[in-house]
């Protein structure tokens, strides 16, 4: 299929790889079929400073890349604030340990050459997707604020909403494939906040988000968050550029890197 003309087939993108050093090395020894202790190669403190240089680099994937499964993608501008945000944790990470190293490499990719079989539409897909569940996280919040105890709802004020219209221009970043459909999404969702109709935004957006991908997208308004365990720390090790599961403490970091 041709590249549709609302994406410059000309546009490049980069796909993302960034190894990082894990606070979870370590050994473990089974002490019976229920139980494993677990022996960390380093102390509480230096885990911390590992995690939170490994958050600064998470917070800017999560910010300036899209997700095509378990692949990242993102534009020359997000490529330069990434590789920025990787020198910065590299040095952090080798104060700890000159064996810990922030690692980014990115590999170029013509949008021209994704138009085999079906693999552009189903990244169109999951783009707007992925604008579409920032979004309704965010309002979710607000729309949560704004309720009374009785079940009305206040006014939305100036400052919500000023901070939901930055953190639509920020979403904007994600937009890698320079999609029009996608700005013209954005620009719908200005619009109503602006005239502060966020109820009927949040079912727009997640009767949208169901139509695309079941009614288990549902559970994106109460999705548990939890600490991460030693199995996830392996896989976290097998996968090094996914982000960390945060607790709700951490997520204010990515609140404040898309507007608070």
């Amino acid at each position: 299929m041709a590249v549709p003309i609302n994406v410059g087939e000309d546009r490049i993108i980069y796909v993302v790889d960034i190894g990082m050093g894990s606070p979870f090395r370590g050994t473990g020894i089974d002490t019976d079929e229920m139980t494993r202790i677990i022996t960390y190669k380093y102390n509480k403190e230096k885990r911390n400073r590992i995690g939170a240089a490994r958050q600064k680099v998470n917070m800017q994937i999560d910010g300036t890349c899209m997700k095509f499964f378990k692949t990242r993608f993102t534009s020359a501008a997000g490529k330069a604030t990434l590789e920025t945000a990787c020198r910065e944790a590299d040095k952090e990470m080798s104060e700890i340990d000159s064996s810990l190293h922030v690692t980014p490499n990115f590999f170029e990719v013509r949008v021209a050459s994704l138009t085999s079989g079906n693999m552009f539409d189903q990244m169109k897909e999951q783009l707007s997707v992925q604008v579409h569940e920032k979004v309704l996280a965010r309002i979710q919040k607000v729309i949560e604020n704004q309720r009374n105890e009785d079940g009305t709802f206040k006014p939305m004020s100036n400052k919500s909403r000023t901070a939901l219209l930055t953190m639509l221009e920020k979403v904007r970043e994600i937009n890698i494939l320079g999609d029009t459909s996608v700005e013209a999404t954005i620009e719908k969702f200005k619009n109503q906040i602006t005239e502060g109709t966020l109820i009927p935004l949040r079912d727009e957006i997640l009767a949208y988000i169901e139509d695309v991908q079941g009614a288990d997208a549902l559970d994106i308004l109460d999705a548990p968050t939890a600490p991460i365990t030693a199995a996830e720390a392996k896989e976290d090790e097998e996968y090094k550029a996914k982000p960390l599961v945060l607790t709700e403490a951490e997520k204010l970091h990515i609140d404040d890197l898309l507007g608070s």
